[in-house]
């Protein structure tokens, strides 16, 4: 089972219900406790753990590196994982990750699946459970900015915030189960057991072992603590000295609540985010990060700057050659005026000359005969 969602979204939380609520249930031969074989050290922003393999998490910066991406470069449209990756690199990787798949209720996060999910199914050879995770836009930013201050303003903590949504739209189906933040730090009433009755309902029909409602809930109430939510309360400091593009801000808060509101959060999710609206392009180019489009558009991008290339030398050399056309004609224009002007004077010389004088009157009888007849 994978879970993820944008980073600072609640991935590590999310992974650690579904790991309490899987151990409660395991036979230690089934299921491979997350918690228990995470190598990541809990830190201030996340102090319960990341709930996240080191070894998940390498792969898919390996993916990313290989695909000219990285996790805080994602690609602004989707990658071709069987044209991008060469094929040893996913048969190295079944081989690496085989006792982990073989393991029938293995679940591991990482934020980084939502770009790379599709890679994991030629490692598998199927498709593995998907838990996606989403989180109010500004509280993701607010918290990116947070954990990564220098460079890191509200715009960029936005774009990162739809770009994984859009990639992980082309990816979630009916079956996965989608959860909003909110949902999963409520700790009772309504909302809480309905979040209890869908993962239940999602562990269930993924596995052969049946988690009741209330076992979900126990494990909830164990494990969710609502004063961990403290990137809440720094959205309105940190939005007074570096405010986000308003227009863009109003896209992403609309496109939240329209999935957080919806009856069919899947669904709702898929017709929101798949598609790259202009205020996402417009603060990719402002954050220079139009240049992210994936392996396949770097080549086809490379591809038509090579033809530009061409048609300029093309274009340069054909210049030349009328730059050079046109130096032949004004050549042979001031070798016709040169011609001309010895010819005139040649001509001017002939009528100073004596004889010409001497013999003018003579012309002049000669024309005189020639009009009277």
């Amino acid at each position: 089972m994978f879970i993820t969602g944008c980073h600072r979204s609640g991935t590590s939380l999310m992974a650690s219900v579904v790991s309490g609520v899987l151990k409660q249930l395991r036979s230690d031969s089934l299921v491979d406790n997350l918690a228990e074989r995470s190598d990541l050290d809990p830190t201030l922003d996340n102090p319960k753990g990341f709930f996240e393999s080191h070894q998940v998490r390498s792969f898919n910066d390996q993916l990313l590196e290989l695909a000219g991406c990285a996790w805080d470069r994602p690609p602004v449209v989707g990658i071709d994982w069987s044209e991008t990756i060469p094929m040893e690199v996913y048969e190295d990787a079944r081989t690496q990750f085989r006792q982990m798949a073989l393991d029938r209720f293995w679940v591991d996060k990482d934020p980084r699946l939502s770009l790379t999910y599709r890679a994991w199914i030629h490692v598998f050879l199927r498709r593995p459970p998907l838990a996606v995770l989403i989180r109010d836009p500004l509280e993701v930013a607010a918290s990116l900015h947070s954990r990564n201050a220098t460079g890191w303003d509200l715009d960029r903590g936005l774009m990162l915030w739809y770009l994984y949504n859009h990639h992980l739209s082309h990816v979630v189906q009916p079956a996965d189960l989608l959860v909003t933040y909110q949902h999963l730090l409520a700790s009772s009433g309504d909302t809480q057991l309905c979040f209890s009755a869908a993962l239940s309902n999602w562990l269930s029909d993924q596995s052969s072992l049946s988690a009741t409602p209330e076992q979900c809930q126990d494990v909830v109430l164990q494990c969710v603590d609502p004063l961990l939510d403290r990137s809440s309360g720094t959205v309105d400091v940190v939005s007074g000295y570096c405010p986000p593009r308003p227009s863009f801000l109003d896209l992403c808060q609309q496109s939240y609540q329209s999935v957080r509101a919806s009856a069919d959060p899947v669904a709702s999710f898929v017709d929101t985010f798949s598609h790259l609206p202009r205020e996402l392009l417009d603060v990719c180019s402002s954050q220079g990060h139009l240049l992210g489009f994936g392996p396949a558009a770097a080549h086809e991008l490379a591809a038509l700057r090579q033809d530009f290339n061409h048609v300029r030398m093309t274009h340069e050399q054909e210049r030349l050659s009328h730059e050079q056309e046109r130096e032949r004609w004004q050549q042979h224009l001031e070798e016709h005026r040169q011609l001309i002007a010895r010819q005139q004077s040649q001509l001017q010389a002939v009528y100073q000359s004596f004889s010409w004088r001497c013999t003018a009157p003579s012309r002049w009888l000669g024309a005189a005969l020639r009009r009277d007849r």
